[in-house]
C-alpha cells in the first residue's frame, strides 16, 4: 500500500488521455483508491514552487531532484508502477539540543523562498 512520503515511479496520462508517460512522483497523501502526488523532475528548480530535494538520491532517485509542488495530480494507485524509496523519516540537523531533528527534506523546503 502507497504511502506518504515515497517515491513512486507512475503512469501519468497526458490531457488527452491518448498517451503516457512514466515518471517519478513524491506521494504525498492517499484518498481511498486514489493519492495525491507532486512530479519530480531532474530540472534545476525555476519558481517557489519547485523544492530541490538533495536527499533524493537516498530515498531511491537516480538523480538530484527537484519536486514540482507546482504540478500535483490525482491519481488512481493502480497507476502507480514501482516504488523508488522512501524520504528518510528523519535526519540529524547539527542542533546543540541533544534529540531535536527534522525531516528529510525540511532543510529543503524551510530553505525555499516564501511564494508571495
Amino acid at each position: 500500500m502507497p504511502l506518504a512520503g515515497e517515491f513512486w515511479l507512475a503512469d501519468i496520462p497526458f490531457t488527452n488521455g491518448v498517451a503516457s508517460k512514466l515518471r517519478p512522483v513524491l506521494l504525498l497523501w492517499e484518498d481511498a483508491a486514489d493519492v495525491v502526488v507532486a512530479v519530480v523532475t531532474s530540472a534545476n528548480p525555476r519558481s517557489p514552487l519547485m523544492l530541490p530535494c538533495k536527499n533524493g538520491l537516498s530515498a531511491g532517485l537516480r538523480v538530484p531532484s527537484t519536486v514540482r509542488l507546482s504540478r500535483l495530480d490525482y491519481l488512481e494507485q493502480s497507476l502507480l508502477r514501482r516504488k523508488l524509496g522512501t524520504i528518510p523519516a528523519w535526519m540529524p540537523i547539527g542542533s546543540s539540543k541533544p534529540g531535536q531533528r527534522r525531516s528529510a527534506c525540511a532543510s529543503d523546503i524551510a530553505a525555499a523562498p516564501s511564494a508571495g
